[in-house]
């Protein structure tokens, strides 16, 4: 009788082990970042052009915001996701990588998708020098992508006015059907 008792219970901890393994291997995989890399040309309204390398690792999540790490690359100037290069920086304390109360926001696009000049030495120069990616399609890679290009030598009274790019764009034309894909008019 206790070998029968002794028998089941091995049973039973094999068929839990084994369902153990499955379940931590299926979130394993499903935590698997996806690496994005590539290039794209971009568009700006007046027909301004600039080629664009991505290299970033997308983070999918069931039940966190899904995010980005890594750079992108505008005509040759490195820029890297704001949560990596902030960290370099001892006077940033409040640096996360999901915002506070993450939960309350629908965001359509991964957070932290602002990436900061790669050069840049103080976090005043940083937060000056960026782009922030406002939407973009990703399917094994980036199919259609929008960013507002911020740098301090657009800076006019104090003022940085941010220029809107669209791609894949070769021309001003392009670029406005883009926008319009993503529920925007040029002007």
């Amino acid at each position: 009788m206790q070998a029968k008792k002794s028998g089941k219970m091995r049973k039973y901890g094999i068929i839990i082990a084994a369902l153990v393994v499955v379940v931590a291997a299926a979130l394993f995989l499903a935590y698997m970042p996806e690496r994005i890399e590539g290039t794209m040309t971009v568009s700006a309204g007046n027909g301004e052009t600039a080629k664009v390398d991505f290299d970033i690792l997308y983070f999918s999540n069931f039940f966190l915001p899904s995010y980005v790490k890594g750079t992108l690359s505008v005509n040759g100037i490195e820029y890297t996701d704001q949560y990596t290069k902030l960290k370099e920086f001892p006077s940033v304390s409040d640096n996360r990588l999901f915002p506070s109360a993450w939960w309350k926001e629908k965001a359509s696009i991964p957070y932290n998708m602002t990436f900061i000049k790669f050069d840049c030495a103080d976090v005043n120069t940083a937060l000056l020098n960026r782009i922030n990616v406002l939407d973009i399609v990703l399917d094994k890679g980036v199919r259609k992508i929008h960013y507002v290009y911020m740098d301090e030598s657009n800076q006019i009274d104090r003022t940085i006015e941010g220029i809107s790019f669209w791609g894949p764009a070769q021309n001003a034309g392009e670029a406005e059907q883009i926008a319009e894909s993503f529920g925007y008019r040029v002007p």
